[in-house]
């Protein structure tokens, strides 16, 4: 996914954040400080998983800046089948994960232009 985006002009940085718990504090910190707009992927429901871990954690220490998206399974019912064929289904697939993020990196252009802006104006 990271690939298709560069190609489309938007630089992506991938973690691999490894463990869902304890959550990695230290790396979590180096992201918002560099970013105002987070992806969480995970093979997993959403609800109650490392995204919304990234979620707590941004929000229990003040770093309301940071806009979180999460992209995973819905909480619900899911079809059966191969991982494949359902990872495209829920756009969890390279292509899939490229466009929800090229989705929401349009929707936040300028809101993430000013606080470029107003970070660089700080330092």
């Amino acid at each position: 996914a990271a690939k298709i985006l560069d190609e489309k002009g938007i630089s992506a940085q991938v973690e691999n954040m490894r463990f869902i718990r304890p959550i990695d504090q230290e790396k979590l910190d180096a992201i918002a400080k560099k970013f105002t707009l987070v992806f969480t992927l995970e093979d997993n429901v959403i609800t109650g998983g490392f995204g919304s871990g990234v979620l707590e954690y941004f929000a229990d220490s003040g770093k309301n800046n940071v806009r979180v998206v999460r992209l995973g399974l819905p909480d619900g019912f899911i079809e059966q089948g191969s991982v494949d064929i359902l990872f495209k289904k829920l756009n969890l697939h390279p292509e899939g994960i490229a466009a929800q993020v090229k989705e929401e990196y349009d929707l936040h252009r300028s809101e993430l232009k000013v606080i470029k802006k107003v970070a660089s104006r700080a330092s």
